[in-house]
């Protein structure tokens, strides 16, 4: 937005809030209000459709190093605090390397699994957009808004919608026939049994706060999908060549100006 629109911008918020209520009053003359949040539209869903395919195919957690589901953070620092002596390192090499492998690759599978879950969800937020939602999103300053409108509006139901998805991902069979949830379930009460006993005066163990591996899954799946919209977002905002429709094109190369 050039500097003309940032003054006049500028004037309605500070002197003439009242006469500014109307969404026309603050856009290019050329674009309508019907227009603007059609666009809006339009680059949520886009931004929709590309996070889901992208999230909800094979790989697309488990290689993506930016939303790769690890172990919860307690049991990373268990490893790291058993690998920092050699005999910790043997250890973990013959007995928990595979394992641990296992585990995070099976979250990993479980958040793809779930994620196709998410296009209709998001797709029937995208549609209520109001005039008014509009006008907040696109002229707040912050180039996530339509985002964070998602994910206040979504987050509750896809959460609903990915849980069982994703806890009967992780009670599939690994290996020995048993699931990551299995495995986690075992790691955790064996270990907190230790943790909790008189005998870890000579330890220091912290107990184990992560009991539900499906609840830790869910959750950072869901925040995997939205770092994936916030890109989407971001580059229809400000590369052109991301704008893929003409309402894209149209909406925001007027608001570039």
């Amino acid at each position: 937005m050039k500097t003309k629109h940032l003054i006049i911008l500028s004037f309605c918020i500070l002197f003439t809030f009242n006469a500014c209520q109307n969404l026309t009053d603050i856009l290019p003359t050329e674009l309508t209000e019907a227009e603007i949040v059609d666009g809006l539209k339009s680059a949520l869903t886009v931004g929709a459709d590309s996070s889901v395919a992208n999230t909800s195919k094979v790989n697309g957690y488990l290689q993506d190093e930016v939303i790769k589901l690890l172990l919860p953070t307690e049991a990373q620092g268990v490893i790291t605090s058993l690998r920092s002596s050699i005999a910790g390192e043997s250890i973990y090499q013959y007995s928990i390397k595979t394992l641990e492998d296992s585990v995070i690759t099976s979250l990993n599978r479980s958040a793809e699994d779930a994620a196709v879950l998410a296009k209709p969800i998001l797709i029937n937020a995208i549609t209520n957009i109001t005039i008014a939602d509009g006008k907040k999103i696109l002229f707040d300053g912050i180039d996530t808004a339509a985002t964070n409108y998602l994910r206040i509006n979504t987050f509750s139901s896809l959460k609903t919608a990915f849980s069982p998805k994703i806890d009967a991902s992780l009670n599939k069979a690994l290996f020995a026939r048993f699931s990551a949830n299995y495995y986690w379930s075992a790691f955790t009460t064996g270990y907190n049994t230790v943790a909790n006993s008189p005998a870890n005066f000579l330890l220091n163990l912290k107990p184990l706060k992560t009991q539900s591996l499906g609840s830790y899954a869910t959750e950072r799946a869901l925040e995997g999908l939205f770092v994936k919209i916030k890109a989407e977002e971001i580059s229809i905002r400000k590369d052109p060549t991301a704008r893929v429709t003409d309402i894209l094109v149209k909406v925001f190369g007027k608001l570039d100006k």
